[in-house]
């Protein structure tokens, strides 16, 4: 799982016993990750007092925000790690910058609660997963013009990849048909890879009545571009499909051929 961590420093306030609802800040150096949502974080700091085991902190950095758990009664000098318990997307994005902890009291009580240390440092550590969409199909796609019994060129443009999750195949499927109206289901006829928007293939396809589509898959899989079938439908339309229109205009260009004559007896050698 990746992390992005956070290194504290700069403390304020440090070597003074604090009460609830006191705030110091330090610097965060970091680099910001984008399109990812917080899945854990924690949070060290390396020399402190704490008098209390009902301490805990919320902090503020950039449009993001913190609550950690409570930290353990120990009045010596030490380091302690805890979880956070609570965090809000803003931190990911924030990058380097002033943040901003409260300390905080989860009973009752009175008294000071935490004393860090002059020399300290820190680090805030978020652990993310990146967030997905899938691809964006093709916006055009198209057989070539003069269909064959034994091939057919493809070819299309304007697909996308999606966030986090870039084009690495196009899947090729065919439905066949006996009126060209009513369509079977899809079949699937070639993959072909690349990660580039568009592409073209040939390839052998008995062209009598078909229908070609084409969706754009990813490295996340081919089930995360085939679950988006409205765009597998727009896909498909615009492939266009050899219906018995062309077959018929095929027939016509054979009809319109010249007839061979039979050679003139008058004209033959002697």
């Amino acid at each position: 799982m990746p992390t992005l961590t956070y290194s504290l420093s700069s403390f304020t306030k440090t070597n003074t016993d604090m009460k609830a609802d006191t705030t110091f800040t330090a610097y965060a150096s970091g680099t910001p990750v984008y399109n990812a949502t917080i899945s854990s974080g924690s949070l060290y700091l390396s020399s402190m007092k704490t008098y209390s085991g009902y301490c805990y902190l919320t902090f503020v950095l950039g449009s993001g925000s913190g609550t950690t758990a409570n930290f353990l009664s120990n009045q010596t000098v030490h380091g302690e790690t805890v979880t956070l318990t609570g965090y809000s997307a803003g931190l990911l994005t924030a990058g380097s910058g002033t943040i901003t902890f409260t300390v905080r009291r989860s009973n009752t009580g009175t008294g000071n609660l935490l004393n860090i240390r002059d020399g300290l440092s820190g680090t805030l550590t978020l652990n993310y997963t990146l967030n997905t969409t899938a691809c964006g199909a093709p916006t055009a796609c198209s057989v070539n013009s003069t269909l064959s019994e034994g091939n057919v060129s493809l070819s299309w443009s304007g697909a996308s990849g999606g966030i986090n999750n870039a084009i690495s195949s196009y899947e090729i499927q065919y439905s066949d048909s006996a009126n060209g109206t009513t369509w079977g289901a899809w079949t699937a006829l070639t993959t072909v890879t690349t990660s580039a928007t568009s592409g073209s293939v040939s390839g052998s396809l008995r062209m009598d009545a078909k229908s070609i589509t084409v969706a754009a898959a990813s490295s996340s899989g081919s089930s995360s571009a085939r679950a988006h079938s409205a765009a597998e439908s727009r896909s498909r339309s615009a492939c266009g499909r050899a219906s018995r229109a062309a077959r018929a205009q095929r027939r016509a260009s054979r009809l319109s051929s010249p007839v061979p004559q039979a050679p003139d007896p008058s004209t033959s050698p002697s």
